[in-house]
This record gives structure tokens, sequence and C-alpha cells, in this order.
């Protein structure tokens, strides 16, 4: 049983670095006097040109050049300009970060919607999981009170950039951290947002970035992909074309609350002839006829219970969490597991779609997004100005828009995957900012409406369009 959090890692300062932990690390030093460590299984990749330096951790993908491996891409970056870089960051998707310094600064990036979070402490450590930074630095692991006074409020998301661990705050997307001086800066958008509607036109130009993306992940992984009865799912599944037979589907039912979601996925994998798999933790639920493999449900595991207790936070459904754990160990794959989840494509269907009046303060955007969280407006108001959040007017964006795309899908997507970083590496197809910038060029009411996600349905799934989402 691992023991530890996999898909991390920790930047730390160089004299601080040799902890119990940091032992069954991999450890790469950086300038500035840092040392990165990771876990055996993240991939890795460094490289100097000159005076600068980059480094990337984790899944990451060109949707240009999806064939070229991360040391040639890490090779590729240290020897651009910054504004070629930045823009070279707008093609990149995957779960990741990069590390790139300068003579003057080291500074740390995430990907589009920091699937890898970034997490930090007063001192610039940084940690993809606030308990392993405090157990790497030897320091007692504390909740905010803050937390402690009000848990119900945290299961949206985070308050403002405070994670629940005390002296730890989150990066939020589109903003990059000096690990030098602490400043935030903000790097996206930095063009006018695009409109655009002719809606065939942004289906085909949207399929340019994530049809690459698909035989890479064919070559390298065994790829599930996880399904219910939504939009979302039947739009991944578009989006798969003819990919779509190299993959195995499933879907889970926790004590029959998703019992149409299981139902509907498989009955459309079953219509596609795909294979699928129905996950029931907790229960005996019997396979519907148009099941093609059998239900699996977890068995029993205290030990590994104790594990995710340990290092998540956040409890999503550990009982899920343990049934991947116990899929995983009865598959006999030869390549390693990768989860495409379809999470991120609400980003671009105007999930919070408010009044169609421009929102010019805080108030104004907890209102119409989450109004529980008015009782925080001053901690969101922090958040708002630390990362210049009301400047994406200036660009033609609406803060409603990025406030859902850097706040909501950051801070709660990425805390559910490292329940299930321990069954599988996870990759969403949207997670590019070329790619969530072209949903965003979509009118207002063809986003509300989906428009773009039903044209591509339509067009790529034949018959199982007509099949009704939940």
């Amino acid at each position: 049983m691992e023991a530890n959090p996999p898909l991390s890692y920790a930047i730390l300062n160089g004299a601080r670095g040799n902890r119990p932990l940091a032992a069954t690390l991999t450890a790469t030093p950086l300038a500035h006097g840092r040392v990165l460590l990771t876990s055996p299984d993240t991939p890795t990749a460094h490289s100097v040109c000159g005076e600068n330096e980059v480094t990337i951790v984790g899944l990451c993908l060109h949707i240009d050049q999806p064939a070229t491996n991360i040391s040639d891409l890490a090779h590729v970056l240290a020897q651009q300009s910054e504004s070629n870089f930045l823009s070279s960051l707008d093609r990149l998707t995957g779960r990741w970060v990069v590390v790139r310094c300068t003579r003057s600064d080291l500074r740390i990036y995430g990907d589009a919607t920091h699937m890898l979070k970034i997490c930090y402490d007063e001192d610039l450590e940084v940690s993809s999981n606030i308990r392993m930074l405090r157990e790497l630095q030897e320091q007692a692991f504390e909740f905010r009170q803050l937390y402690l006074d009000d848990t119900k409020a945290w299961k949206g998301g985070v308050i403002g950039r405070l994670t629940p661990a005390k002296g730890i705050r989150l990066l939020t997307p589109n903003t990059s951290l000096s690990l030098i001086t602490g400043k935030v800066a903000r790097y996206f958008p930095r063009s006018s947002r695009e409109e655009c509607a002719n809606i065939p036109e942004l289906v085909r130009r949207v399929s340019e970035t994530v049809d690459p993306q698909l035989s890479r992940l064919t070559e390298d992984f065994d790829v599930l992909v996880s399904m219910t009865a939504g939009v979302d799912s039947r739009y991944t599944l578009a989006a798969l074309g003819e990919h779509r037979c190299n993959f195995h589907y499933f879907s889970y039912s926790f004590n029959n609350k998703h019992h149409k979601d299981a139902t509907v996925a498989s009955a459309i994998c079953h219509q596609l002839g795909l294979r699928h798999t129905t996950l029931a933790p907790n229960i005996d639920l019997v396979p519907t006829k148009n099941s093609s493999l059998p239900v699996i449900g977890p068995v029993p595991d205290p030990a590994f219970d104790k594990i995710l207790r340990k290092w998540c936070w956040y409890n999503h459904h550990r009982q899920i969490a343990m049934a991947y754990h116990q899929w995983m160990k009865d598959r006999k794959a030869e390549k390693k597991p990768l989860h495409l989840r379809s999470n991120l494509f609400e980003i671009g269907r105007a999930y919070w779609p408010g009044n169609g009046a421009d929102i010019v303060n805080v108030r104004g955007l907890l209102e119409q997004s989450t109004p529980q969280w008015l009782a925080y407006e001053g901690e969101f108001q922090s958040f708002a100005d630390s990362v210049a959040l009301f400047s994406v007017l200036d660009y033609g964006y609406n803060p409603l828009d990025i406030f859902y795309w850097e706040h909501r899908c950051a801070t709660w997507v990425s805390e559910i995957l490292q329940e299930s970083d321990f069954s599988f590496q996870t990759h969403s197809l949207a997670n590019c900012r070329a790619t969530l910038a072209l949903y965003l060029a979509a009118p207002r009411q063809d986003r509300i409406s989906g428009s773009l996600f039903k044209q591509t349905i339509s067009q790529r799934t034949g018959p199982v369009s007509d099949v009704p989402f939940a």
C-alpha cells in the first residue's frame, strides 16, 4: 500500500529539503537555492539554456506537437522569450506545473485549471498537497479556524485563496507566483476576447485542439472514460471520434443516487459497441441488460481508507475512490491507467449565466454565483485584488466566466482528483487555455444553450444523440 500521495510534488528551500518524507521522493536541484521533490510516478523534465531554466512536472502535451516528450518540450520552453513562453503555455494541455527560472526570478505556472494544485505558504515553499507540505517541513498540520467554524462553506471550493490549512494559500489559474518575491501576476488573458457567432466554425477549431491529444493518450495509456447521462459525457464521447473504440467506459452508482447515469451510459455504450463497466460501491446493483461487463464493488480496505483520510482533506466520495483502487488492482492492463474526465466543459456552457449585466465588483460576483459566500466577501475581495480579476473586463471577458473557470473549477476539481490519484492519472480534453478561449468565443446565448456542444454531439455520435439527457 502506497503511504505517500502519488502524482505529487513540492518545492522547498534547499536547506530545508532533507526530511524523512523527502527521502522517498526524487530530488531535482533548481536555481536560487530551491529543490524540487516529486513522487516517483510523476513525470519530470529539466532543461537549461544560458541563464534560463525550465522544469516541467506532470502530464504535459503540446496540442500542436503532441508527440513531443516533456524533455524536448522543456528544452524548447527554456529557449523562448517570455512572450513566446507564455504563448506556448496557452497551447499546453494535461495536468502540470512549469517552473521558469531567469537571472532575477523563479516563477511557477500551472495548467489551464490547475488540476495539479499549487499551494504555498509564507516561506514561498510549494506543494500540490497541503498535508505533504507541512510534513516535509516537519511542521504540525493545523486547520485554520475559518474552516473549522464553517466547513460547509468549503464544499464547493475554497474561501477566496485560502486553503483549509493555516498559513497556506492556493494559487489560482492564469496567474503565476514568484518564489523569490511572492508576487502573483496575471498572464491570461493577454489579448481581447474573440467573438465568433459561427458555431460550426468553432466546432471545427475546437476539434483541432482536441483531436491531436487522442493519438498520444491512446499510445501511452490504458484510457478509462467516465460517463454519466449528462451533456458533458456525451460531448466527450463525441470528441473522441474514431478513437472511442480504443477506450474503456465506466459509470458509478453510489447508493443508487447515480442509477440513471449508469443505466443511460451503459445503454449508449451498448448501442455503439463499447466496453462499459458499472462501479457500485457498497451496494448490490443488478447489471442492466445492456451492461457489457459485470458490476464491480470495492473490497473494504481500512488501511487504504486511513491513507485517504490522511492526505485528502476534502471528502468527495471515499467509497468511490476505494472502488477505483480495487478496480485498478483487479485489471490486468499493460499500460498505466488514465481517467478521462468530462469536467471543465461547463466553463464553455456559462454554468453561472448571470443576468446579462456587467459585473464590476465582488458583491455582484458572489450574488450571481455562490450567494452563501457573501459572508466572506472580504476574503473574496482580497482574492480578486491579488489576481487582478476585474482586469479581464479590459479584454472583453465576463468576470463571472473567469471566476467560474479560475475559482470554482480550480479549487474544487483539483481536490476531487487527489482521492483518485491513488488509482490513476486524470486528464480532461478541455484543460488547455486555447481550447477554453474558443469555448468563451461563442455568443453568450449560444453558450447558455450549449450550441457548440450539442452540434458536436449531433455530428459525431449519430443515433445516440437522440438518447435523452439526464
